[in-house]
């Protein structure tokens, strides 16, 4: 992976009127091989299968952002900007099973992205009151095709995104916010690729090439405030999701599993949520966050109506823990309760990392040890129940791994900022 950027900053004599533009450039390659060996073990079968398979994808990226903020006045600010993200992704994918290509699983892929964005941005204040107002606007141009010419879909379309937000200050330490936006969720790469991933033929992950971003509205009430050590932010929401993605999984003729995401219809969503800091003393702090929302997913594929609903829950926990010229830690806790989808049930999952931080030799050299999935617990359980099938699937990430960095700074110290050419 490389990349390689340019950022220029124009400053004014208003105070905070500032220009900033950058470029960025990224261009990678990823060579994947994978070796699986197949025995049936009930009922004994003496026969050994051999699954070979090897994906190399590369892509070239391309970012320009420029960015101008002007404080107009005293107590009003706009933002302007635009930006470009530029992609193009190939991906070269063949498989082997026992010594014969797979046709069905063997192609070329070409894969194109092209975004371009504005957006204006208006914010001001009257006496205990705040908002801001913003709205952009995004052109999409995506073009995804094979060198078999099973599929060449070219996709074009604008979207205009916007943005309200209302704060009251009650007191000095409390305010109430009132917000609304409309996001985009686009599909991710693996998710459009039908040619990756082939590491089991009788329980495939394919993506679908036709697959269309999602898009939520989203309102938000929230109370914040921050009494002595002691910080809290309750709020209520409610969002509602077009195009709605799911994974689907079908059965084939050979009695094989295909898992596909597939547009679906609408989500609704609506749940409450406490963010919570505590900092009893300067050399502990603690943060916890609950959410908790019911949800209602419903939509057609392929003449199968797909509705589900449900509640769950999610939690995480972070713990920081620093003691100057000794040592500094932060142990950090996610839980996320089961749920039951269009399809499938998942259970619950939980989680911690643990890490510890030391510097040496008067702040010039720093040692930190992170130990990630401690429990080797991230372990995604599924169960999908129909009058035809049973399938429970179980999918674990890498197990537990731990990192040990160690910097040491030459002619500086730990708290020196970067270092930039005059007037940045």
């Amino acid at each position: 992976y490389n990349a390689l950027e340019l950022n220029y900053v124009k400053t004014f004599d208003r105070k905070d009127k500032k220009w900033t533009t950058s470029l960025q450039y990224d261009f990678w390659n990823d060579d994947e091989n994978q070796y699986i060996t197949q025995q049936k073990t009930f009922p004994f079968n003496a026969s050994v299968s051999n699954l070979y398979s090897r994906d190399i994808e590369s892509s070239n990226d391309i970012f320009i952002k420029s960015d101008f903020v002007d404080p107009i006045s005293e107590n009003s600010k706009i933002e302007m900007g635009i930006r470009s993200d530029l992609r193009a992704l190939r991906s070269d994918y063949h498989t082997i099973l026992d010594n014969v290509l797979q046709e069905q699983f063997t192609n070329k892929l070409k894969y194109d992205e092209n975004l371009y964005s504005a957006y204006f941005q208006f914010s001001s204040k009257y006496k205990k009151f705040n908002y801001q107002l913003g709205l952009r606007s995004e052109l999409s141009d995506i073009k995804i095709a094979d060198t078999k010419n099973t599929f060449n879909n070219a996709k074009n379309y604008i979207n205009l995104f916007p943005t309200l937000h209302f704060v009251y200050n009650l007191t000095e330490k409390t305010d109430l916010q009132l917000s609304y936006s409309k996001r985009i969720n686009r599909p991710r790469f693996w998710q459009l690729n039908p040619f990756s991933g082939v590491s089991d033929l009788r329980n495939l992950t394919v993506g679908n090439p036709d697959l269309n971003p999602m898009f939520t509205n989203s309102f938000e009430f929230t109370l914040l405030t921050k009494p002595g050590k002691f910080s809290i932010n309750p709020s209520v929401y409610y969002k509602h999701t077009t195009n709605y993605f799911e994974y689907i999984v079908k059965r084939t003729d050979e009695n094989y599993f295909v898992s596909t995401p597939v547009n679906l219809d609408t989500e609704d969503r609506y749940g409450a949520e406490v963010s919570t800091t505590y900092n009893p003393t300067k050399w502990l702090r603690l943060a916890l966050d609950f959410n908790y929302y019911k949800f209602k997913q419903q939509g057609t594929f392929e003449n199968v109506n797909y509705n589900a609903e449900d509640q769950t829950w999610l939690s995480n926990f972070r713990s920081v823990v620093k003691f100057p010229k000794i040592i500094s830690g932060e142990l950090s806790f996610r839980y996320r309760g089961k749920n039951q989808g269009v399809q499938s049930l998942t259970e619950a999952q939980y989680s911690a990392n643990l890490g510890l931080s030391k510097d040496f030799l008067g702040d010039k050299m720093s040692v930190t040890l992170n130990v990630n999935n401690l429990f080797n617990s991230q372990i995604t359980t599924e169960k999908i129940t129909t009058q035809y099938y049973y399938l429970e699937s179980e999918a674990r990430s890498q197990g537990r791994y731990i990192n040990l960095n160690v910097i040491y700074r030459f002619n500086r110290s730990k708290n020196d900022a970067d270092r930039l050419p005059d007037g940045m």
